[in-house]
């Protein structure tokens, strides 16, 4: 039953294969692993899946599992790859589109509430994963830390740094700092708020958040 229903959803996806790619997963395996927990946490919280039952989805061993993403964190992360090649694709349209730093900053915000809610169970997953490795390991991050193998405040930081030296944005944290807080932020308010849209949330970021950045006139 299980296999059934991965297989049924066996649907190419370019993101995703581009984001195995760019996490450096070079194992065969790697991606029928992810369509499989992803399969999975579409379904059922994160902390009930087991293992166990992503392996047997994806017809590998557990062993395997480890072998490639290190755990159920890592894997959790791998799941959400084909997200960050969307949002590298959006970021490289802005560069064509718009040099105004703030703009940038507010459509990378605005892209990453629409990837969270859209795929609301393997960020939930992704979220919980990050943190457990957080508490356990704190700002050690290892290659198959979730936390490496989705940078989402990584792909910010640039945007960041550019609008710190045009002077739009405060200088007084490190850019990495600052785009970490703005991140985290919004997948507070979408964990905190679960009805809410992909633009209430980024409505709220943008306004209370990143305007609190913005330096003062005078």
């Amino acid at each position: 039953m299980v296999m059934h229903a991965y297989t049924s959803q066996m649907i190419p996806d370019r993101d995703l294969e581009a984001g195995i790619a760019a996490a450096g997963f070079s194992s065969p395996s790697a991606p029928e692993i992810i369509r499989a927990a992803r399969a999975l946490f579409d379904r059922e919280p994160f902390r009930n899946v087991t293992m166990g039952a992503i392996a047997e989805a994806a017809g590998v061993n557990e062993v395997t599992i480890y072998r490639i993403f290190g755990s159920k964190d890592g894997l959790a992360a791998a799941c959400w790859v084909g997200n960050l090649e969307r949002l590298r694709r959006g970021m490289k349209r802005d560069e064509r589109e718009t040099k105004d730093p703030v703009e940038r900053i507010e459509r990378h915000l605005r892209r990453l509430a629409r990837a969270a809610v859209g795929d609301r169970l393997v960020t939930l997953a992704l979220i919980q994963a990050a943190e457990a490795q957080t508490i356990e390991r704190g700002s050690k991050i290892g290659s198959l830390d979730p936390r490496t193998i989705a940078p989402i405040p990584q792909l910010l930081d640039p945007l960041v740094a550019a609008a710190q030296e045009a002077a739009v944005v405060t200088d007084a944290f490190p850019s990495f700092e600052v785009a970490a807080f703005l991140s985290n932020s919004l997948f507070i308010r979408f964990m905190t708020r679960p009805e809410a849209s992909a633009e209430e949330i980024a409505d709220f970021v943008v306004s209370m958040v990143f305007e609190g950045i913005r330096p003062t006139a005078g």
